[in-house]
């Protein structure tokens, strides 16, 4: 199942192992679908990353199990 971007589906879950504040915020989406799961889950369709203005390191892993 895939939703197309819409964070609805969930597939695209990652874990953010480093760099998370490069991140935007989590969106309305993120937070119903990850409703009580760790601050580290993120939905890969909804992230925005960067600002312009920051550089760094960004790791994920994908499929976390958590």
């Amino acid at each position: 199942m895939n939703c197309g971007g819409g964070g609805n589906c969930g597939t695209c879950v990652v874990q953010v192992l480093e760099g998370s504040e490069l991140l935007s915020a989590r969106t309305s989406a993120e937070n119903r679908k990850l409703k009580g799961r760790p601050d580290s889950l993120r939905l890969a369709c909804q992230v925005v990353v960067g600002d312009g203005a920051n550089a760094g390191v960004l790791r994920v892993k994908t499929q976390p199990k958590s």
